[in-house]
């Protein structure tokens, strides 16, 4: 940006802190690579993943919500399942469940991989999408990281999601995205926007990671 600086203004113009700060943010966005939209093929299945306390739940609630407004708005209704494989924290799913019951989604539970296969054939002709809500770890947790992995295992077909909370510092981000590589994420999600003022760490470290952000929501 430096370098482009120089080859684009003259020595007049740098003296206008807001031209310069105007060019300089529309370069910064140019280089933010979007996700493209997702071709949501029968069943879809959406999975997200991420370290504890981002959000993961509630996010995937909300990919599922908007998944069924898109088709009500083309007029379409569609079923749903939820899976959870969250045996790590307490009330897991019992809280996905809740969420099942105000939308009239099934929500089934898997612990090893056998069952998500199992559950996977029984509802996939059953159900427009699937969406499977993970447990949460530390990103040092590589034990436990890779086990999920293996619970994941199944061929579904499936789009995967890395979330990240958006006031996570750089040196966590980029521990973070890379020790969730083996998940083959497509794109983030970047989670509870609202709570910080500063989101330069999520820029930088997209770029330097050569990865699409998806969604962006509040907590």
């Amino acid at each position: 940006i430096k370098d482009k600086i120089k080859k684009s203004f003259s020595l007049e113009e740098l003296e206008d802190f807001d031209i310069v700060q105007r060019k300089v943010v529309d370069w910064i966005g140019e280089s933010i690579n979007i996700a493209q939209e997702q071709v949501f093929r029968k069943p879809y299945v959406g999975i997200i993943v991420g370290p504890t306390g981002v959000g993961k739940t509630t996010t995937l609630v909300k990919l599922a919500v908007q998944y069924i407004l898109k088709n009500k708005e083309q007029g379409r209704k569609v079923d749903i399942c939820f899976i959870t494989i969250d045996s790590m924290r307490v009330g897991a799913f019992e809280q996905l469940a809740r969420f099942g019951d105000l939308l009239n989604i099934t929500v089934k539970k898997a612990e090893k991989a056998e069952d998500v296969k199992f559950i996977y054939e029984e509802v996939k002709s059953a159900v427009d999408a699937i969406f499977i809500d993970t447990s949460g770890y530390s990103p040092n947790d590589s034990t436990h990281i890779s086990e999920m992995k293996n619970v994941l295992s199944v061929d579904m077909n499936s789009d995967v999601y890395l979330a990240v909370c958006a006031s996570t510092k750089v040196s966590d981000l980029q521990n973070i995205f890379r020790n969730y590589e083996p998940f083959a994420y497509e794109s983030v999600i970047v989670t509870k926007f609202d709570e910080t003022t500063q989101i330069g760490n999520i820029i930088s470290v997209l770029w330097e990671k050569h990865k699409a952000i998806s969604f962006i929501t509040d907590g």
